[in-house]
């Protein structure tokens, strides 16, 4: 089966009678051409809208008036975006959780100049820091409504959300956009990464693989809400979680055995490792584990436009026989080019050529 690739360009995409015979083998159906916008980019446009100023933003929990756009800021979660909007010039800090991430230290070369804000997540903050810094706004993941509700009476513009599948993201990072009057860069942008997400073709459900996503450990799975839990529907694999309707839960060792998986992917941040799976006695007899297909994957956010690249990844490495490695390389190189101005990042993704030149 023959499916062809357009692969994504800063400016276009490429004519397909471009693409040598030999790079078509992909999983991917033909990009669509700069006027034929993908379903998920219709969307976004349609649930985002347009915006003047002055304008109210309704976050996950509250209102919050602008009447210019904003210039300063701090983010603590959505960080990627600063570098997709260009917005650096004007950070006045950043969630501390962030400053190793290497496509952020390529974009921002004096990143270490700015103050570490936070705990170690999106969600931990302190009010009387963002208090002192007085950004115009303070971008946070909705994880503890009691520090965000004193930090807006203290007069910190802060704005909290908490996105529950793929397309609200999209217009999560839609909405930041608009606070800095930056809608149309960022859906210029937007609709490539989209584009590249739709166009992933799901294989017939008798075809699918059976998969898991692991957490922080074995027994905690991806569910099917929040962003691997839609990327998973999308790709096409039967998730373990499928039925469950949360980000994470706890399954039992016996009932993860039961399920069998075919592929199991390890969250990037995870502190389990491919071996410590492997060596594991309990799980010998895993298909998983006796076709050696078990992946740590990139610590991309997830929370950010990279959910596309990581899809586009984990449906290679689920479907090895319809994907050139090669050729997914480029593709993600090449959005990542368009979306942060990036050339040639990440240099290498060693997961790919590890699984590209392992013996079959």
């Amino acid at each position: 089966m023959k499916i062809l690739l357009l692969a994504l360009s800063v400016c276009f995409v490429y004519a397909l009678d471009s693409l040598p015979r030999e790079s078509t083998q992909l999983h991917i159906s033909k990009m669509q051409s700069l006027d034929a916008q993908s379903p998920s980019f219709m969307r976004l446009q349609t649930t985002l809208g347009s915006t003047n100023f002055p304008f109210i933003l309704k976050d996950f929990w509250f209102q919050t008036p602008f009447k210019t756009p904003a210039k300063s800021h701090i983010f603590l979660s959505f960080c990627e975006e600063i570098a997709m909007l260009d917005l650096w010039q004007d950070a006045l800090g950043l969630s501390q959780h962030v400053f190793k991430e290497p496509l952020l230290r390529l974009s921002n070369p004096r990143i270490d100049s700015l103050p570490a804000v936070g705990g170690g997540s999106g969600s931990s903050i302190n009010p009387e820091t963002l208090k002192t810094l007085n950004p115009d706004v303070v971008i946070v993941w909705a994880g503890d409504k009691r520090l965000v509700e004193f930090s807006r009476k203290l007069g910190v513009a802060i704005l909290a959300f908490y996105p529950q599948n793929i397309d609200e993201l999209f217009v999560n990072m839609g909405q930041i956009a608009q606070v800095f009057d930056k809608q149309d860069l960022f859906l210029q942008k937007a609709r490539y990464a989209l584009a590249l997400l739709d166009s992933l073709q799901k294989p017939p459900k008798d075809s699918q693989k059976k998969v898991i996503y692991v957490w922080d450990k074995l027994t905690r799975i991806a569910g099917n809400t929040g962003m691997v839990g839609d990327m998973l529907e999308r790709v096409g694999v039967q998730s373990m979680g499928a039925s469950v309707a949360l980000d994470s839960y706890e399954v039992s060792l016996e009932s993860l055995i039961n399920f069998n998986p075919e592929v199991i992917f390890l969250w990037g941040g995870s502190p389990l490792a491919e071996k410590d799976l492997y060596d594991n006695p309990q799980l010998q007899n895993l298909k998983a584990i006796q076709q050696r297909q078990v992946y740590k994957l990139p610590k991309w956010d997830n929370w950010g436009v990279r959910i596309t690249q990581t899809a586009l990844l984990v449906s290679a490495l689920s479907y090895p026989k319809m994907y050139d490695y090669k050729e997914v390389k480029t593709q993600i190189q090449t959005l990542n080019a368009t979306l942060f101005g990036l050339q040639d990042f990440p240099e290498r993704i060693e997961l790919l050529e590890r699984v590209r030149n392992a013996p079959q």
